[in-house]
C-alpha cells in the first residue's frame, strides 16, 4: 500500500511539475523504490541549513530577466521578470509573484531541487564558443554561508530541474 501511495504522490507531482523529478520510474518495485527513499535522504542533506536559494538568469542585453527565490522555512516562492535590462535598472518588472507553496508543490519544489544535483555541481559552468546566450547564477544561502554556482551558455547535469522550478513559479504570475 505504501508502494502505491508513493506513486500517487511521484504521478501527481508529475502532472504539476512535468516530471518525474528524476527520482526514477514512477511504478516501482523494490529496486526503484529505493531510489525514490534514497531521493529523499539526499534531499535532506542538500537542503540542510539551507535558508534560502536564489537563481537568476539573463542573456543578451535585450533579453528577458527572471529571478526566482525560494524561502526553505516559510515554504514562499517569489519571482521577478523583467522584459531587458533597463527594466531591471528602472525596477519596472513586468511580471512578479510571490506566494506560499501548498504542501503538495513544496514537496515538487524541494524534489526538484534535490533531484537537481546541487551537491556535485561545480561552481563555474562556461561555454566560451558562444558568445550570446543565457547567463545564470545560483545561491544557496545558509547561516554562515552561501554556496554560489554561476554559467554562461552551460550547465551541469540536472540543471532541467532549475528551469522547471522557474516554469512552476512563472505559472503564478497573473497576466
Amino acid at each position: 500500500m505504501k508502494n502505491v501511495m508513493v506513486c500517487a504522490l511521484t504521478v501527481a507531482l508529475s502532472a504539476i511539475f512535468d516530471c518525474h523529478a528524476d527520482s526514477g520510474p514512477v511504478v516501482t518495485n523494490g529496486e526503484n523504490r529505493a531510489r525514490i527513499v534514497s531521493g529523499r535522504v539526499d534531499r535532506d542533506e542538500i537542503l540542510r541549513g539551507v535558508e534560502s536559494i536564489f537563481y537568476k538568469e539573463y542573456g543578451a542585453p535585450f533579453s528577458p530577466i527572471e529571478e526566482v527565490t525560494v524561502v526553505l522555512k516559510t515554504k514562499a516562492v517569489s519571482i521577478v521578470c523583467f522584459e531587458d535590462y533597463d527594466a531591471e535598472e528602472r525596477g519596472k518588472p513586468s511580471g512578479k509573484a510571490d506566494f506560499i507553496c501548498t504542501e503538495e508543490e513544496w514537496r515538487g519544489v524541494t524534489n526538484l531541487l534535490a533531484s537537481a544535483g546541487i551537491g556535485r555541481w561545480k561552481s563555474r559552468y562556461v561555454n566560451p564558443e558562444i558568445a550570446d546566450g543565457t547567463f545564470w547564477r545560483l545561491e544557496l544561502k545558509k547561516e554562515k554561508e552561501t554556496k554560489k554556482y554561476s554559467g554562461a551558455n552551460s550547465f551541469p547535469e540536472g540543471f532541467k530541474n532549475v528551469f522547471k522550478l522557474k516554469r512552476f513559479a512563472m505559472g503564478k504570475i497573473k497576466r
